[in-house]
């Protein structure tokens, strides 16, 4: 705990940071949820107290590589059982296994695949791509549940956000 908040401190104080990214927040040496939980809340309180945007990546549960991406929550978070409660925004994501593309579609944010009325017309995935959903699983700001869709490239470490991931009807 208190090395987390050491750097965090230094990241705004020294750096003049705005932003600070926890990689797989943990307790350390320990897979007991109340000490992540614990640490967490410690986090959140010192990213309200320094103005700080901070984001934190969790384990996820080996079972939750089977999961759809709509089902995922945060009971898919490792050794973690209370986390949701500090946190603003909860956020999970998992990678769209290509032979799932038949289930969804998406709601695209490019003008180009607009109707005439300016409404998203429901694209298919692509099969020559790869996809990333993020679904917001808590939100203090604003709506939730919702899957956010990436097209990414690990050769070119390129990630965009093309729309909003919807179950095939």
């Amino acid at each position: 705990e208190e090395a987390i908040e050491l750097e965090m401190r230094r990241a705004k104080l020294v750096y003049n940071c705005n932003h600070v990214a926890l990689d797989t927040l943990k307790a350390f040496g320990e897979e007991r949820w109340e000490q992540v939980k614990k640490l967490a809340t410690h986090v959140t309180e010192v990213t309200k107290e320094l103005n700080l945007f901070t984001v934190c990546s969790f384990q996820l549960t080996d079972d939750s590589l089977f999961c759809d991406v709509f089902d995922l929550s945060s009971n898919n978070i490792s050794a973690a059982k209370g986390i949701k409660h500090p946190a603003d925004l909860l956020v999970l994501g998992k990678r769209i296994n290509p032979e799932e593309y038949h289930k969804y579609q998406y709601e695209p944010y490019d003008d180009e695949l607009m109707d005439m009325w300016g409404e998203a017309t429901v694209q298919d995935l692509d099969p020559k791509k790869f996809y990333f959903g993020l679904k917001i699983d808590k939100n203090r700001l604003s709506e939730r549940n919702r899957v956010l869709l990436f097209d990414y490239n690990l050769n070119y470490n390129t990630w965009e956000n093309v729309g909003m991931l919807v179950k095939k009807q």
